[in-house]
């Protein structure tokens, strides 16, 4: 396998690959989606079929009706959905999709594959219709791939926290020593990351849909407040990152020689001399500076699958205290969509120092 492929993969150890550490991730979440539909049945009927119930309480006998219309107008959706029978909520409809296929057979060709099966007593003269409808029950491939599917796009959404602790992790784990003046940054951004989970802590005891906005739209402030206080912060932190993994990559021992890539202004530039003592203890250097960064990488990107995990059990709960609301997804993803601002910032503020140095 070429290297680059490996680096990008994670390595060549089979545990080290994306695919298995985020198996994980995927098998918890259908876990915790099959959890939310057994669990919270009526709250996510209530969500979903909101348009849907004022038609079901029609079929409703005489009383049961007027109690549900009287609901209805309190704007109790939920205690609505609780009268229902359970055929017409989202657990029955969705267990139905996945689990049972419904087949319309001709009643003879029916006759005929009950007298194969030595079945023809099933078969009454009660059944005066034309087309027999058959229900096969199981687990069938296609359920199995929308399992996987819906597990994998559950832990995605779910990674958004680390996607936003990821980008703004220069700001979060270093604190410069000096000059004096670029320590201001990070002591606002530490500021604004406390207010924020303040703010979360809010969301979390707020018992009305207007606390939870408030509080909601005050972390995605808050978030953009970082973005903007550390931005130059951030642009330093991704250049020396860049270089140091260019550095590493590119810096190449042959037999005798050292080949090093120099950069020069966005330009890169090799040279080739004999090894000599400085050489070896250059070689030391870099085969220690290797072995460092695997380790890091080991820690950060194992860890990152467990992390996974704790942020799937948070995203639960943010739709639980939702109630399963589309504001839920908006909010969260509106959260993560925060880091693509950050990313043009350092694209477009890199392009105009590399025109600004060739000019």
């Amino acid at each position: 396998m070429d290297k680059d492929v490996e680096d990008n993969m994670g390595g060549n150890r089979f545990w080290e690959f994306y695919l298995v550490r985020y198996l994980l991730g995927t098998i918890f979440g259908v876990v915790v989606l099959f959890f939310l539909v057994i669990n919270y049945n009526n709250q996510i009927t209530a969500s979903f079929f909101k348009s849907e119930i004022a038609i079901k309480v029609e079929k409703f006998e005489q009383e049961d009706k007027l109690k549900a219309e009287k609901l209805l107008n309190e704007g109790d959706v939920l205690g609505v959905v609780k009268m229902l029978g359970d055929d017409d909520k989202v657990r029955a409809n969705l267990f139905s999709f996945l689990f049972s296929t419904t087949y319309d057979v001709n009643k003879d060709d029916a006759i005929d594959i009950l007298k194969v099966l030595g079945k023809s007593d099933l078969f009454t003269s009660t059944h005066s219709d034309k087309m027999i409808q058959l229900k096969q029950t199981g687990f069938p491939i296609l359920a199995a791939i929308v399992i996987v599917i819906s597990g994998f796009l559950y832990m995605y959404l779910s990674s958004m926290l680390i996607l936003v602790l990821h980008g703004v992790r220069s700001v979060l784990f270093s604190f410069p020593k000096n000059p004096e003046s670029r320590k201001y940054p990070f002591v606002f951004c530490w500021i604004f990351t406390l207010l924020a989970l303040f703010f979360f802590c809010i969301f979390f005891i707020a018992d009305n849909h207007i606390g939870k906005h408030i509080s909601s739209v005050s972390i995605l402030i808050l978030i953009f407040a970082i973005i903007v206080v550390g931005s130059t912060e951030f642009k330093s932190f991704y250049t020396k990152i860049s270089l140091f993994r260019v550095f590493n990559k590119d810096k190449r021992v042959v037999p005798n020689l050292v080949e090093k890539t120099i950069i020069t202004r966005g330009f890169q530039r090799k040279t080739t001399s004999k090894l000599d003592s400085q050489g070896e203890e250059e070689i030391e250097s870099q085969l220690s500076r290797k072995e460092y960064v695997e380790s890091y990488r080991h820690l950060r990107e194992h860890g990152n699958a467990f992390g996974i995990i704790v942020c799937e059990l948070f995203f639960l709960i943010w739709l639980i205290k939702w109630e399963f609301s589309a504001w839920a997804i908006f909010y969260w993803c509106a959260l993560g969509f925060t880091m693509w601002f950050l990313g043009t910032f350092l694209e477009t503020s890199v392009v105009n120092h590399e025109g600004d140095t060739t000019s």
